[in-house]
């Protein structure tokens, strides 16, 4: 297997855990201009059609033509490429990240009354574990978030329940009885190697702020024993410091707001919908840690009132995956991927690239809404 293989096999699995193993019925329109995106009426839109636009940028472009949609789908508002540390050799060294932003926007309509939609359905544990099986999922408090457990020097408790992948004979029960096994056989180092993670933290308020609308969990995913033998055959030809993880791991938050203004946005969001209907609900998704590759992601679902039907939910989901530049420009294929262009790409599911990814999110949260 080449290198690229274990770098796609991260990026999809890593991407999975929004997303619902259920068919869906909507019919995906994709829409290239930007500006055509922006001018889609309501009355275009129903519960059959999700309209999507994709780019790619790199960030400072993005921050500069699009500030306000960079503010809102950042790690937080003022976030800016941070210097990263990093060890080497055994010192510990910095440089300056750069990173490509790929941006995925949808628009649907969910069938339901705003009032009778439950966002904090997608806050709690039980309700995250129903959208992906595959990944294992824990929550998690302050003490455990990454840049804190540097900071103390406690990272090596981190991730520590993550565990080989279920035996389908095995019930779910007998697995969760099982310890965790990742970390201590090696497949999971990363996390341990990390020198100084402050940027991931939000200078304006600490993730999980408030646990009766937010949840934080860290998940984590086995390389299957194909992809694990490829990322060992790499790694033969790497140094200890540059050695892959044959798993994957992230830390992010979930959380749901009822108001516009709990968001803190320097704008009404109808600059970034274009619908000028009160704002009854968001779900924002920041992923502010992940092991390899990805350098943090973010996704913001707003609904709001229908225009024309009282009965109507007008939802936008907007979807950033910064990626770093280095490795972007050094492996066409990661772009190709993000695409969903490569011929890694499979026509459905977590495989299938960001722009799949984004119609199967933007379908799960319309479907379990909707229920």
């Amino acid at each position: 297997m080449s290198k690229m293989g274990w770098l796609y096999l991260f990026l999809v699995f890593t991407l999975s855990y929004f997303i619902q193993a259920v068919a869906f019925a909507q019919e995906s329109v994709w829409v290239e201009d930007l500006g055509q995106f922006e001018r889609i009426s309501i009355d275009e839109l129903n519960n059959q059609n999700i309209v999507f636009n994709k780019s790619l940028v790199p960030f400072q472009q993005w921050a500069q033509e699009r500030p306000f949609e960079k503010e809102l789908l950042s790690l937080y508002p003022n976030y800016q490429e941070p210097t990263v540390s990093y060890m080497k050799d055994g010192i510990i060294k910095t440089r300056e990240e750069t990173l490509m932003v790929f941006v995925v926007r949808s628009k649907t309509v969910i069938n339901k009354r705003p009032e009778d939609l439950n966002l904090g359905l997608f806050t709690t544990l039980g309700g995250i574990k129903t959208l992906d099986k595959e990944l294992q999922h824990f929550e998690i408090t302050p003490d455990r978030f990454m840049a804190n457990a540097v900071a103390t020097n406690s990272a090596k408790d981190n991730f520590a329940g993550c565990k080989e992948a279920k035996p389908e004979e095995m019930s779910d029960k007998d697995y969760d009885a099982l310890p965790g096994t990742l970390v201590a056989s090696g497949r999971l180092k990363r996390p341990q190697r990390e020198v100084d993670l402050s940027w991931t933290m939000s200078p304006i308020r600490q993730w999980c702020d408030n646990s009766n609308n937010s949840i934080c969990v860290e998940s984590c995913f086995p390389f299957t024993r194909l992809w694990k033998q490829g990322v060992q055959v790499v790694n033969l030809g790497m140094d200890a410091d540059e050695k892959k993880d044959t798993a994957a791991a992230m830390q992010w938050e979930v959380r749901h707001l009822t108001q516009e203004s709990e968001l803190g946005s320097s704008q009404a969001l109808s600059a970034l919908t274009g619908l000028n209907t009160e704002v009854t609900g968001l779900i924002e998704i920041n992923m502010f840690y992940f092991n390899q590759i990805m350098h943090f992601g973010k996704s913001l679902a707003i609904f709001q009132r229908h225009p024309n039907d009282p009965d109507k939910t007008v939802m936008n989901v907007y979807l950033a995956i910064a990626v770093k530049k280095r490795t972007y420009e050094t492996h066409a294929i990661v772009g190709e991927v993000l695409r969903g262009d490569s011929y890694l790409n499979t026509d459905s599911g977590v495989t299938s690239g960001l722009p799949i990814f984004l119609r199967q999110l933007a379908a799960s949260i319309a479907t379990s809404l909707e229920e």
